[in-house]
């Protein structure tokens, strides 16, 4: 079909080129007062010079209108974004990547201004650079800026724009930009990894396959008290010498990256003054597209300050604050201890259940900053009395509670529970004073599957049994709910 209309195309070019000039030659003759003649050869001249020159003009034609279709194609194709607008701000051209970026029609478009589509952050930047290129300040100038799609997303384009003139008027501005919005939130993106990285509490940081060091942010320099220069390249085993490959921590670490590509632990470290710390680690394998390890990431907390704050929290929930003792609640963690050993390994313990006698009088006579220190002599009593595998236990006041673990016989508990007495019987120096005070206690036993709130229970009656019968005495209780106990249980 091309190749017919070029043809055709070729003929008509010289047919109007021979007629023209032929046409051009009679008139010429007219002027000049020469006589006329349709003979042939009187037009051989003029057709055939017109036929060539209106193929010649037929052949730049064609050139140049091929030549702006490719150029034409190339603009609308080209993945930059190019704009020509006339002087008013009204959009004279658009190519097809503009269409597609802001999402316009072609119709769309030649309807708008380009200060509609200019972001209202950006549009009196961009209004200033427009009008000095309109008033011929500058001839092109460089734009960053911000402009709106026709569903009101936000873009960021960057590129050029230059001044066209037609006989040194102005009649246009041509852009060129290219779309920098992904790009620019990629940078922000990483600028704020960076930034998380940089100022995050936790220490970061990233090794190659083999461990060694290739990246640290500031919180891990500040927990290890390393620098930046001491640490890259070095193994992260100089760091933490408990990941040594030839360690526990590094056999476990490995096995649980190869199999799940994360490790979570806690271990003890070294800072660079050799002051021991705990941290919490938590390690991930990094892979590349084909599936292989090529980094270790570490996070990394100073737990230390933490763990003493847990004790600390942890010791007071569970000890009483004022003689240190385990609290009410601490003695029946110990206590169901002994109850499940007892029952695996058939032996008996005793609780003795002891209250101060008159102790009242010495807050009343003394103050209770007196009974107060008067309560914590007495509690280092009780530890001394007793062996290391007794539990003495304050449940508030001037009430205390004794576990004796693994008793042998009666009498022995006894002895035990007399000695106590005999302790708390000898004068205390409080104040450069001395005080004196005694004790009732009353003593239960375990049996098999007792309850320990009824061991408590049977221990305190018998308690105020002794202070019943005078005080400064002990007193057992042999029943429980599930069987009475005899010294046959005990020999």
């Amino acid at each position: 079909m091309q190749k017919h209309q070029y043809v055709w195309g070729t003929i008509t070019s010289y047919s109007l080129g021979a007629i023209s000039l032929s046409v051009f030659s009679s008139f010429q003759k007219s002027l000049l007062g020469l006589p006329f003649s349709l003979e042939l050869k009187a037009f051989v001249v003029p057709i055939f010079f017109g036929g060539l020159s209106g193929i010649a003009i037929y052949l730049s034609n064609l050139r140049l209108r091929t030549s702006r279709e490719r150029m034409r194609d190339f603009i609308n194709n080209v993945e930059d974004i190019i704009q020509i607008v006339d002087t008013k701000g009204n959009f004279r051209f658009v190519n097809n990547a503009w269409l597609e970026t802001f999402g316009y029609t072609k119709l769309e478009s030649k309807r708008l201004s380009v200060f509609d589509i200019v972001h209202p952050d950006d549009l009196k930047h961009y209004t200033t650079i427009f009008q000095s290129l309109v008033r011929k300040e500058i001839d092109k100038a460089q734009i960053k800026a911000a402009f709106l799609t026709k569903e009101g997303k936000t873009i960021y384009l960057k590129g050029s724009v230059n001044l066209q003139l037609k006989g040194n008027v102005p009649v246009s501005t041509r852009s060129i930009f290219r779309n920098i919005t992904e790009e620019r939130e990629s940078r922000y993106l990483r600028k704020l990894a960076e930034n998380i990285f940089s100022n995050t509490k936790e220490g970061i940081v990233a090794t190659d396959q083999k461990g060694q060091i290739k990246f640290t942010n500031n919180a891990f320099l500040k927990i290890t008290e390393h620098s930046e220069e001491e640490l890259y390249k070095k193994n992260i085993s100089a760091v933490f010498p408990l990941t040594s490959p030839d360690s526990e921590v590094a056999i476990q670490m490995g096995s649980a990256l190869r199999e799940f590509g994360i490790w979570k632990g806690e271990l003890w470290a070294h800072k660079k003054n050799g002051m021991p710390y705990l941290l919490r680690m938590s390690v991930n394998a990094i892979e590349n597209e084909e599936g292989e390890t090529v980094n270790y990431a570490g996070i990394v907390t100073d737990i230390t300050q933490d763990k003493e704050r847990e004790r600390n929290l942890y010791n007071l929930a569970m000890y009483d604050n004022l003689t240190k003792l385990p609290n009410r609640e601490m003695f029946y963690e110990f206590a169901s201890i002994a109850q499940k050993e007892a029952e695996e390994k058939n032996i008996f313990f005793a609780l003795l259940f002891l209250d101060l006698d008159n102790f009242k009088e010495i807050n009343d006579k003394h103050g209770h900053l007196i009974g107060d220190r008067l309560l914590k002599a007495l509690s280092q009593r009780l530890r001394n009395a007793t062996r290391g595998s007794d539990i003495a236990s304050r449940f508030g006041g001037d009430e205390f509670v004794i576990l004796l673990n693994n008793i042998k016989t009666i009498e022995n508990t006894k002895k035990v529970s007399l000695h106590i007495l005999n302790s708390i019987s000898k004068p205390f120096i409080i104040n450069k004073k001395k005080l004196y005070i005694s004790a009732s206690i009353g003593i239960s036993f375990y049996s098999y599957k007792a309850e320990i709130e009824e061991l408590l229970k049977n221990a305190d009656k018998a308690m105020y049994k002794a202070k019943q019968d005078g005080k400064n005495r002990i007193q057992l209780s042999l029943r429980t709910e599930t069987r009475p106990i005899s010294k046959d249980d005990l020999q």
